[in-house]
């Protein structure tokens, strides 16, 4: 909430977060970015931030966190993204979809299918 108050620009606060660790792990973690992201170009990275806040939130600015509620929206997807992670193996993701089309007919396949799209 401090970075969202200041007065710097909303690409300066996107920077800022960025280049701090604590800060860039929970935004990774909340916009469930793979590790890979880092590689990126950084004005590409702010893109992309930008565009999954505007997606998520409803807006691309950081300035949006001085609001109690959407700082603990954040606060709450990276914690979930988290425990997702921690729980669930990238091979084990689709496991319980392809079980559940395993074991039922062919029109509940169908709308387990249309589901996961």
């Amino acid at each position: 909430t401090d970075l969202a108050a200041k007065g710097s620009s909303e690409d300066t606060k996107w920077f800022t977060i960025l280049g701090s660790a604590p800060l860039r792990r929970v935004f990774e973690g909340a916009f469930n970015l793979p590790r890979s992201f880092a590689a990126i170009d950084l004005d590409q990275q702010v893109k992309t931030m930008k565009d999954k806040a505007d997606r998520i939130f409803g807006s691309d600015t950081i300035s949006q966190f001085t609001d109690p509620d959407k700082t603990e929206a954040l606060i709450r997807r990276f914690l979930l993204q988290s425990e997702v992670s921690a729980t669930v193996s990238p091979f084990a993701r689709g496991a319980g979809a392809l079980q559940l089309l395993q074991s039922t007919p062919q029109s509940a396949a169908a709308g387990v299918l249309s589901l996961l799209r």
